[in-house]
């Protein structure tokens, strides 16, 4: 078994599973996963041990996973590339999950200190949590858009925010729900994101009601309910929330301007370049969102794909992250590839390479001549960073 990982039975029946990186918080590597995988496989193959306890030496549970090198886990084939070693990276630490789901024995985690990021995932899959006074619990991918169930098991974190958003608890509820809306929507389950995002919206928290009010305008609009989109986005709006507002209100423009008539806009994607190359941002993005407005077939998804990149140059991430998905969701052959690229783009300066490498690899995988290759090239560039 690993070093890092060490295992004691303080009484009969008991199982104590202790992640032994102290001087690092007990940050993951794959050496620390795979000994936690043979840590489990001893506990499910043990008819003596009744319970699982999972804790962390010295003062933290888990930092989640160290970013300073966290290792290739084992049996990977000689020439594997960057793609599919990073794909088998995120099986080893999500099966880990499942396996603490699976155990027949309970899992409880004793949190001692912090547990952030794969940690929380951690103490998220285990059955019972016991914390200390001083346990912190952060989700810093939060921040950029993304949640603790991209480190872990989907059914695990969808059962732990369902709990979460039924405590009543004034701060945890609306925040789960958010998650869980988020979540329920990714898995194809409509009632149920529908029902999660308009508990966290109904509940006035500052951050959570505001974000969920944008998801569920999003969620509406993707149904054919404009109107139900509309007051959803009005919502958000009017929140005053300095990143959802915005985002709300550049929703509501397209959707108020969306006659969907195949005709193009005055100016057309023509307009569009010539103020791109004058150095007009302004009156550029006000271009392109009418050609978006127009519903053309093939100047809208253009223009979209122009509109995320200044949105992009400007700071705006998340009125990006919409001009792009739209441009990707139209599945135009020539301007959908762009619009991937520049979501890769986005991922990669938020820091998520493995999504971006999804992105790139499924560029790479259309055979669009020009977008091919700049996909493949990212590839290479993140393989070389990463």
């Amino acid at each position: 078994m690993s070093d890092e990982v060490a295992t004691t039975r303080p009484r009969d029946g008991v199982l104590r599973i202790e992640l032994h990186r102290p001087e690092r918080l007990n940050a993951m590597t794959a050496d620390m996963v795979e000994g936690l995988h043979a840590a489990l496989t001893e506990a499910e193959r043990d008819p003596t041990c009744r319970v699982v306890v999972l804790t962390g030496a010295g003062r933290g549970f888990c930092a989640g996973l160290d970013l300073d090198g966290y290792g290739v886990p084992p049996y990977g084939a000689d020439d594997e590339g960057a793609v599919h070693r990073s794909l088998r990276v995120q099986r080893h630490i999500a099966t880990l999950m499942q396996r603490i789901r699976r155990l027949p024995q309970p899992v409880i985690a004793q949190v001692n200190g912090p547990a952030a990021g794969g940690g929380l995932a951690l103490v998220l899959a285990s059955d019972l949590r016991i914390a200390a006074t001083d346990a912190v619990f952060a989700v810093s991918f939060m921040r950029v858009g993304f949640s603790a169930y991209a480190r872990g098991n989907h059914e695990a974190a969808a059962a732990a925010w369902s709990r979460a958003g039924a405590s009543g608890h004034a701060e945890a509820a609306p925040l789960a729900a958010v998650n869980l809306g988020v979540l329920r929507k990714r898995l194809g389950d409509t009632d149920g994101a529908v029902a999660a995002l308009e508990q966290a919206s109904a509940s006035r928290h500052p951050h959570a009601a505001p974000w969920a009010s944008v998801s569920l305008g999003m969620l509406r609009k993707h149904l054919g309910d404009a109107v139900g989109a509309a007051a959803a986005f009005e919502q958000a709006e009017a929140s005053g929330h300095p990143d959802a507002a915005p985002l709300a209100r550049l929703n509501l423009r397209l959707l108020r301007n969306q006659p969907g008539n195949g005709q193009v806009a005055p100016g057309g994607a023509t307009d569009v370049v010539r103020l791109i190359a004058q150095g007009d941002v302004a009156a550029a993005r006000l271009a392109c969102e009418q050609v978006i407005a127009s519903g053309h077939p093939d100047e809208a998804p253009r223009a979209a794909v122009d509109l995320g990149a200044l949105l992009a140059m400007q700071g705006d991430i998340d009125g990006a992250r919409v001009a792009f998905e739209y441009a990707a969701d139209s599945r135009h052959p020539d301007h959908a590839p762009w619009a991937v690229i520049g979501m890769g783009v986005l991922l990669t300066r938020l820091g998520d390479a493995a999504y971006a490498r999804r992105a790139y690899q499924s560029v790479v995988e259309s055979g669009h001549p020009q977008a091919a290759l700049v996909a493949a090239s990212n590839l290479e560039i993140l393989g070389e960073d990463g």
